[in-house]
């Protein structure tokens, strides 16, 4: 049996909050019996998840331990103490509940490797960089350390010298960390993420068409009306203002269309305020935190995916859009390459101001044809196999 310690700011007994914490909960549940996770984390509801104390939750198809470390607030939002720095305080208070009783500590940011001391024999930590942050040197980026860039790499370094592995979902970033790092080169891995094929697969006809049918009239949507689907945390990064300022220009062309937004987050109040000053109340349906299968579910009932990041890594979200089976239009940013090729499942673009006609051209004309190639697609990002290759990285991380 190898125990594996997952440290994030997440409450996997909580909403899901975004493509960090829908991965976690993927690898927790799809792993195989011989590995035994356990979560270290923040705890969005302490009557049933309290401060500083082992908890039971469940996590897909598997019940784990979860210790949250300090509070977080309702869905995980960010506050005036960013949910990373409240993570690091309850790591240093319960150190001594956190680092015994594993082999491997899986973690998401390198802010909480500064804080123990390098593992002993026979322990490793395994560091999962989401980003390519480099992003941090840009105006775009929504990251703290945007503001202190050089003292976050002069970190960065320190916390890579205490890792044994080091996976990238970016291929960018994996190169450079390779050529910079020098010695610690050998550590890096390229990871492709995935979708969870137990919530996120083609439906039938059938089911397809129920799922249609449940949400417009939820939503009070016409038969006749398209749906267009937006998925992810409403901040800077993931650029809601973008999407619905292009929206507005495609309903200007195309009146029986609509736009689910699902997500919340720091810029809520002020997309409301534009989607009024747009005229957009009747036309765009904001749904707030959903968990993975209403989202699913959601996916199933829309004609298209849309995504309009100013940076990402490899977005979990456009690969689950994949594999239930709608096209995509999207900013051309991280690894989105990998996942649509242009003309034939989606279209990516690095000028926004086409964003709208791409989406125009999709729902018009492309969407049947490329529903149809997305078989071939849905085979490049099989999920097992690319998780089994990381369940085999922490056998070797025990034995090597």
């Amino acid at each position: 049996m190898i125990a594996i310690r997952v440290i994030h700011q997440i409450d996997v007994g909580g909403s899901v909050t975004g493509g960090v914490d829908s991965m976690i909960r993927n690898i927790i549940s799809n792993a195989p019996p011989e590995l035994d996770l356990s979560v270290v984390g923040l705890s969005s509801d302490i009557r049933t998840r309290p401060v500083g104390i082992w908890s039971r939750v469940d996590v897909g198809n598997r019940t784990v331990n979860f210790l949250p470390v300090g509070r977080a607030g309702e869905a995980m939002k960010r506050g005036l103490v960013p949910l990373t720095l409240r993570l690091m305080i309850g790591i240093i208070r319960y150190r001594k509940l956190i680092f015994t009783g594993a082999d491997i500590f899986d973690f998401h940011r390198i802010e909480p490797i500064l804080i123990p001391p390098r593992p002993g024999l026979g322990r490793a930590f395994n560091l999962f960089m989401h980003q390519d942050m480099e992003v941090v040197r840009s105006k775009s980026s929504d990251i703290k350390w945007k503001h202190l860039p050089s003292i976050y790499f002069k970190l960065e370094e320190i916390a890579l010298r205490k890792v044994k592995s080091i996976q990238c979902v970016r291929k960018e970033a994996a190169n450079r960390y390779r050529l910079a790092y020098g010695k610690y080169g050998t550590k890096v891995h390229f990871l492709r993420t995935w979708a969870d094929e137990k919530i996120f697969f083609r439906r039938t006809s059938a089911q397809t068409a129920y799922a249609r049918r449940t949400t417009r009239e939820c939503f009070q949507i016409d038969d006749n009306e398209k749906i267009i689907i937006w998925v992810g945390r409403l901040d800077l990064q993931k650029d809601p203002i973008l999407a619905i300022r292009t929206f507005f220009k495609v309903h200007q062309h195309l009146q029986d269309v609509r736009m689910i937004m699902v997500g919340d987050g720091v810029l809520a109040n002020s997309i409301k305020e534009l989607i009024s000053e747009l005229g957009l109340n009747d036309a765009i349906i904001m749904t707030g935190l959903l968990n993975a299968q209403q989202i699913a579910d959601l996916l199933a009932s829309s004609d298209l995916y849309f995504m309009s990041s100013a940076y990402e890594g490899m977005p979990i979200s456009v690969i689950e859009a994949i594999a239930v089976g709608l096209p995509v239009v999207s900013t051309e940013v991280g690894e989105i390459h990998e996942i649509i090729e242009n003309g034939l499942n989606g279209y990516t673009t690095r000028n926004n101001d086409d964003l709208g006609k791409l989406i125009i051209k999709v729902l018009a004309y492309d969407a049947e044809r490329m529903r149809a190639n997305l078989n071939r697609t849905a085979i490049k990002l099989d999920s097992t196999s690319i998780r089994n290759c990381l369940y085999e990285q922490y056998k070797e991380l025990v034995s090597s």
